[in-house]
């Protein structure tokens, strides 16, 4: 298993508002086989949530631009889809 921190990059919204691209700069290189998923995490009122995301992008992505995405539709009003989908900034 790979652990490392990623910065959020860039995000936009699907032009029916459904759905959020979210684009990372992982901190260490690593690479993947298309079709997996990664587990994101994040602090939230003390307690660390996990949820596995598909990753959207290549590998080819990762090793050019550094840069690895996922389309994340919100599934509740709490937790990492919430995060993802409303509060993220770029940074």
């Amino acid at each position: 298993m790979i652990t490392t921190k990623a910065t959020c990059t860039r995000y936009y919204e699907s032009p029916s508002g459904e759905v959020r691209y979210v684009f990372f700069k992982p901190e260490e290189k690593f690479t993947f086989l298309e079709g997996q998923f990664m587990m994101l995490a994040r602090e939230y009122n003390g307690k660390m949530i996990k949820r596995p995301y598909s990753i959207a992008t290549t590998n080819l992505d990762l090793q050019e631009r550094n840069e690895i995405g996922f389309i994340i539709k919100k599934a509740s009003e709490y937790g990492l889809s919430a995060y993802f989908t409303q509060d993220i900034q770029v940074g």
